[in-house]
This record gives C-alpha cells, structure tokens and sequence, in this order.
C-alpha cells in the first residue's frame, strides 16, 4: 500500500511540474505579444507624426527630420512590463530626397523614415517605418 502510495504521489508531482512548466510557456507568449503592441503603438504614432508635420518645419534648422546622412535620435517610453520595468527605446528620425520633377511641375518626394531600437531581455529589436511625403 506504501509503494502504491509513493507511486503515485510521484507520478501526480511530475504531471503537476510539466502543467506548471507549460504554463510559464503561455505567459511568456502573451509577454511577447504585449511588447508588439507597445512597439507598434509608438511606431503608429511615429507614422502619424510624419504625416501631419508641416514641409515648412521639414525645412527648418532645428526640424525633427534631418537630411540624411544626419540622423536625430530621441528617448522614448514604450509603456511598462506586466509585473513592473518600463520599457523604453530609441527613435532615430531621418528625411531623404526621392525625387524632384521638372519645374513645370514643381514636385518633390522625400522619404521621411524612423527607426526604433529597443531591448527586452537582453535581445535587441529594431522596428522602421518610411513615410513618403510629396509637395
């Protein structure tokens, strides 16, 4: 009755530690997932920034998008952990000149691009957006 006892008490520990282990697993996952949505959200917001900054200020000493081969950098917060630690990053914004037309037309196109660089863990990620922008 001991054997039978200790046999299957084993056996319900091992079971109980592989349910645990999974579980950690699935936590891990949603962590992953939560940092996406944190990322993206600043790089949404990096899109939006690019389209509605005025070509005036594009063209300005002190302008958020520099020409190229000058880049600004910028701290940014992405939000907080679950659990706690706040994640942060750098955003490095920079503008390219695609192309100008003919000066009947009058256009120009310029590339306006951000890239983001943060750390999670120990393991760096790098996300970019391009905004074409033509006036």
């Amino acid at each position: 009755m001991l054997i039978e006892t200790t046999i299957a008490m084993g056996i319900l520990v091992a079971l109980s530690s592989v349910l645990l282990k999974f579980s950690f697993n699935v936590l891990q996952v949603d962590n992953w997932s939560i940092m996406q949505t944190m990322s993206d959200a600043t790089m949404t917001y990096e899109v939006a920034y690019a389209r509605r900054i005025p070509f005036d200020q594009l063209e300005l000493e002190t302008t958020p998008y520099p020409l190229y081969p000058e880049i600004a950098r910028e701290e940014v917060s992405l939000g907080n952990r679950p659990g706690g630690g706040e994640v942060s990053g750098v955003v490095s914004r920079t503008r390219m000149l695609l192309a100008t037309s003919s000066e009947l037309t009058g256009l120009e196109s310029w590339r306006l691009q951000a890239v983001l660089e943060y750390q999670v863990n120990g393991k760096a990620y790098v996300k970019s957006r391009q905004v074409i922008r033509t006036r």
